[in-house]
């Protein structure tokens, strides 16, 4: 949740109801160290529903997009 929060703009209510949700439509799952993973269903899900880049941006934080940048791979 945390890598998450620093990414995406929206508030800790917010982001908690969206886990929330995906959680009980089985999207995603946490494993035994609490990490966020994507589930079969959530990618199949993903594949169907594909978002738009612009969709997808308007939800990250540009501070976010600059530490990713300044990162080798």
């Amino acid at each position: 949740m945390r890598q998450v929060d620093v990414m995406v703009e929206a508030t800790p209510v917010e982001l908690s109801a969206a886990v929330w949700y995906l959680k009980q439509r089985g999207f995603v799952l946490s494993d035994d160290q609490s990490n966020l993973q994507i589930t079969v269903d959530g990618m199949d899900f993903l594949v169907r529903n594909r978002p738009s880049p612009e969709e997808v941006m308007a939800f990250i934080k540009p501070e976010a997009i600059a530490l990713s940048q300044a990162q080798p791979p």
